[in-house]
């Protein structure tokens, strides 16, 4: 009997959805370089639930993966610290937001930051 303590988790199912979803495009060699871990088995070991993504792995795995970085910590979360812990979590920090979104309200302030420098009021 195989000792999976993760096994039939979320955040197992989904990691083996994100590994046969590429098995066309990567190999678990470049997974596994691409997550940061050194161990090839890796990709096959959390896809049936005998390890888990340690939380400091989770960006490079997401990426790794082609998955939502956000997604992927709520899961790995919900493994490491239980399902109500992970919601407090979750709650506290509040929604993630991506590099994009991050660019793309910058540049909506600095805008709108020009925009009121031009106010006709100061005409």
């Amino acid at each position: 009997m195989k000792n999976t303590p993760y096994g039939g988790s979320p955040g197992t199912r989904f990691i083996a959805k994100c590994v046969r979803d590429l098995k066309h495009k990567k190999s678990y060699k470049e997974i596994t370089h691409e997550a940061g871990f050194v161990n090839a088995n890796i990709p096959g070991l959390l896809k049936s639930g005998a390890n888990k993504i340690p939380l400091d792995r989770v960006p490079a795995s997401a990426k790794a993966l082609k998955a939502g970085s956000a997604l992927l910590m709520h899961l790995v979360l919900e493994e490491s610290v239980g399902v109500t812990a992970a919601t407090a979590i979750l709650k506290v920090f509040g929604t993630a937001v991506s590099e994009n979104e991050k660019a793309g309200s910058s540049s909506f302030a600095s805008s709108q930051a020009s925009a009121s420098r031009r106010s006709p009021l100061s005409a």
